[in-house]
């Protein structure tokens, strides 16, 4: 249900992978590449994941940035297992008329992510309609860091009881959205669950 506040969304936010989008079959890119690292002497940090997903560049340039060149043929099979990934990507399959069923009812649509910069491009082209974007490697924040969130709300030009947010984390997608205020809503596709049904409150009548 929809805060008290706010009966009628004025936008919905989504998360993508595991919400809007899915890989076919998970290589593991950034994965190879901290093993290999790892295998060179360099120790995994708490914060990995977070580099990961709030550094804007490439493979190369991430491993660069973790101090280690990687070399050619290394680095062939991180970016191989990367292409792969790309490659098998796709949007669920009840994306395109859930979004078209919230346009009719005049909401806003919006993305929030964390993700690593090498995905953006490919998000971007399967999802091109949203009107805000908000990707952790662009932002340097990842869910469920409150800026994140904000930086959303500000270029939607809405208050948090105005929106919606659906994704398929407990902590950053619905825990931290009801954080700022907004209605965190958890999917679950892996039980079957779908946008209709969960939007099924906001979609009423169409």
């Amino acid at each position: 249900m929809m805060n008290a506040l706010s009966d009628h969304p004025k936008a919905v936010i989504f998360d993508v992978f595991g919400t809007l989008l899915e890989i076919g079959q998970q290589h593991h890119p950034y994965l190879l590449l901290m093993r290999y690292l790892r295998a060179q002497g360099r120790q995994p940090q708490a914060d990995d994941s977070r580099t990961i997903l709030t550094f804007d560049g490439s493979l190369a340039e991430l491993a660069a940035h973790l101090g280690t060149t990687v070399p050619a043929d290394q680095l062939a099979t991180c970016e191989a297992a990367l292409q792969a990934d790309l490659n098998s990507i796709a949007c669920f399959v009840d994306v395109a008329e859930s979004f078209a069923a919230l346009r009719q009812r005049g909401c806003r649509i919006a993305i929030c992510s964390n993700l690593a910069q090498t995905y953006g491009a490919r998000v971007m082209e399967l999802l091109p309609d949203a009107d805000v974007y908000a990707m952790s490697y662009q932002l340097g924040h990842i869910k469920p860091e409150p800026e994140i969130y904000q930086y959303v709300l500000d270029k939607l030009n809405l208050a948090a009881t105005d929106c919606i947010f659906i994704g398929d984390s407990t902590y950053a997608d619905r825990d931290g959205a009801k954080a700022m205020g907004m209605d965190g809503r958890l999917l679950d596709r892996p039980s079957g669950q779908q946008l209709k049904g969960l939007l099924a409150d906001v979609l009423v009548g169409l």
